[in-house]
Formats: C-alpha cells, structure tokens, sequence
C-alpha cells in the first residue's frame, strides 16, 4: 500500500480544466437598498391609508341606508371604525414620517 502511495502524481487524475469563478461583485451603493424600503415603507402607509378611508366610507354608506335613526347609526359605525382603525393609522404614519425624518 505504501508502494501505490508513493507512485501516485496529480497528473495522473483525469480532471478537465476548470475556470475560476470570478468573485462576486461586493454591493457598492447601499442606498438603493435603503430607498427600496424607504419606497415599501411609503406604500404601505399609502395603502392603509386609502383602505382606512375607504372602510370609513363604507360604513357611512351602509348607516345611511340603514333604517331608523341615521344619526345614531353614523355615529355609532363612525365611533366603531375610527375606534378601531385610528390606533394602527397612527402607528403606520407615525412610523413612516418618523424614518424620514432619522436621514
């Protein structure tokens, strides 16, 4: 066994020649990453916005058509949706405007 290790080359294998695989490029400008998020950011608050008034405008539109008193009814749905939804709007902005400002 010792015999067959000392008679054994690299040139022996039968290997194909191989190209080196250039390093990948290192990322230079990491400001395309921080204005992606920056434009995620800005739709979702755009996004929950629009959402947030639509859903507002749908429950004023069913207390309108809904029979008996409308007042009660606005004010109830209105109470309901701005008690619910204001919460998460104001963190949403909040948190957007609030990294705009950090540059």
């Amino acid at each position: 066994m010792a015999d067959q290790e000392e008679n054994f080359s690299v040139e022996d294998l039968d290997i194909d020649e191989y190209e080196l695989i250039p390093d990948p490029q290192p990322i230079k400008d990491l400001d395309v990453i921080k204005v992606k998020r920056e434009d995620v950011r800005g739709l979702l608050a755009v996004v929950f916005l629009i959402g947030f008034f639509f859903i507002l405008l749908a429950g004023i539109f069913i207390a309108a058509i809904n029979e008996g008193n409308k007042v009660e009814s606005l004010t109830a749905v209105l109470l309901s949706i701005s008690g619910i939804l204001s919460g998460p709007l104001g963190f949403v902005i909040g948190y957007y405007f609030r990294s705009k400002d950090q540059k």
